[in-house]
């Protein structure tokens, strides 16, 4: 969800992961946005390994905005709001407009391949459906590479 908001104020004890892998899937959504984000090499470490970020690497990456303490969380969010309010409102959303159609110009279309790949592949795999069992069952999958 992070990689298709417009900002990410996360707490320095928040971790960030895509672990699709690990269930013998993959994100549709992330894999358009991730690489536009923190660039391909690093998109590929994140989805095929799915391991978890902190905070502090998420935000070195490009995927948080902000880092602030725990116990801050709220009061951050709320001076962030009025930070922006403090801003015009009609150039704020023609800003953001024109910067997500520059990121997202073929997002439908991308996402439709991408999809594609996922229902009428990845989903008739074996391995997607056992990992998604074992997931389930709470158990190690059993990977048999078809």
């Amino acid at each position: 969800m992070a990689t298709f908001c417009d900002f990410v104020i996360a707490t320095e004890t928040a971790q960030f992961a895509q672990p699709e892998i690990k269930l013998g899937c993959f994100p549709p959504v992330a894999m358009i946005t991730l690489p536009q984000l923190v660039g391909v090499r690093t998109a590929m470490d994140l989805l095929l390994t799915g391991r978890t970020v902190p905070a502090a690497e998420a935000k070195s990456l490009g995927l948080v905005t902000r880092i602030v303490p725990d116990a801050l969380l709220d009061k951050a969010v709320r001076d962030f709001l009025a930070e922006l309010r403090a801003l015009s409102p009609a150039v704020l959303k023609l800003t953001g407009r024109s910067l997500r159609r520059r990121q997202h110009a073929d997002f439908e279309s991308d996402l439709s391949k991408v999809e594609q790949i996922y229902l009428g592949q990845l989903m008739k795999t074996e391995d997607a459906k056992e990992g998604i069992r074992a997931f389930l069952e709470k158990r190690p999958a059993s990977w048999r590479g078809r």
